[in-house]
């Protein structure tokens, strides 16, 4: 029997595996969240802010202890590959 907590480790590990393999929509939203590619440093800072959010904010629980270590990588440095 699937629990919550096992659907959400799939999830997180799917969403892992396309957020690290999808580069060009990495870089095309530094681009944009820095205002341009002079703003690239600032548009990483907001990339990882948002990545952080996404993973804080999704269903109100704590996963930090078993959460997907790729997720956490990438909030840490979201240019991770």
């Amino acid at each position: 029997m699937c629990t919550l907590y096992t659907f959400l480790t799939r999830a997180e590990a799917n969403l892992s595996n396309e957020l690290r393999h999808s580069y060009v929509e990495r870089e095309s939203l530094v681009v944009l969240l820095g205002n341009g590619v002079r703003g690239a440093a600032d548009g990483i800072e907001k990339l990882r802010r948002v990545r952080t959010k996404q993973l804080t904010d999704d269903l109100g629980l704590d996963r930090t202890p078993m959460l997907n270590s790729g997720l956490v990588k990438i909030t840490e440095d979201p240019l991770a590959i």
